[in-house]
């Protein structure tokens, strides 16, 4: 079973989209961080946890929030 969390594909779905939001390419959004797209590619590596903030940093969003779990708990809250 794969941990949703840590579902690389939806991860990289969801930074693509928060990168978006921010009218920013995948690219332009790890140079920001100072992420180099091969670092980034590599699953394990990736999800370091100097990666994930500088990456929700660049982006302006709570690091949860490239795990989902910030967006999910605000959808549950204004459905709700």
């Amino acid at each position: 079973m794969v941990d949703a969390l840590w579902d690389d594909a939806a991860f990289k779905k969801r930074v693509q989209a928060l990168a978006k939001a921010k009218g920013l390419s995948m690219q332009a959004a790890l140079e920001l961080a100072g992420i180099t797209p091969r670092y980034f590619s590599r699953a394990q590596e990736g999800r370091s946890t100097n990666l994930i903030l500088n990456l929700a940093r660049s982006l302006g969003v709570p690091p949860g929030e490239l795990f989902g779990v910030e967006g999910a708990a605000r959808r549950r809250a204004v459905a709700g």
